[in-house]
């Protein structure tokens, strides 16, 4: 009985070796990135946006004073380097993302991709992966927020799970 048992494992074993025993059957399939002409709603995000806000639905404290000073502003409470974010939409509907990169004594992140617009919703290609954000722009275009659920760690380790509103600022052309 135990001679049929190790027979039956060594086949089982042959089998994979010859025939294979991959699960992969199907090639990962990215979406297609955003290519074309930008419609009229679209040229309005086209340009640099700088971070200027984080607000929060639950009082949080990040900042490291030895005082007990949770708040919604989750933006006033961050480092510089945390503040530097920049969004650039390019006509050509390629994007980045960069993290620190105007800040001094950062470590810069970045990312980039491709993006479109449509009935305010941005749609982001990254990394195979789309991604969508229901955006909210102010009256003259010149800023934008969307909200997401974060996973934010106090300074006494305990985490939180609220809504934050995000806020980009459009940066004045230098051209």
């Amino acid at each position: 009985m135990k001679n049929k048992k190790y027979l039956i494992a060594i086949l089982v074993i042959i089998n994979c070796l010859f025939a294979g025993c991959s699960v992969d059957s199907e090639p990962v399939s990215c979406p297609d990135n955003f290519t074309g002409e930008l419609e009229d709603e679209e040229v309005k995000l086209v340009g640099q946006w700088t971070l200027t806000g984080l607000i929060a639905d639950t009082e949080i404290d990040l900042s490291n004073d030895d005082i007990d000073n949770p708040s919604t502003d989750i933006f006033q409470q961050y480092s510089e380097c945390y503040k530097d974010a920049l969004f650039s939409f390019g006509s050509n509907r390629v994007y980045s993302y960069e993290k620190g990169s105007r800040a001094s004594g950062c470590n810069i992140t970045s990312t980039n991709g491709t993006w479109a617009l449509s009935e305010d919703q941005l749609y982001l290609i990254v990394s195979c992966e789309q991604l969508g954000f229901s955006l909210t722009f102010n009256e003259s275009a010149t800023e934008f927020q969307y909200t997401s659920t974060l996973s934010i760690q106090d300074v006494n380790a305990v985490i939180t799970d609220t809504q934050v509103t995000f806020t980009y600022t459009k940066l004045e052309s230098t051209e």
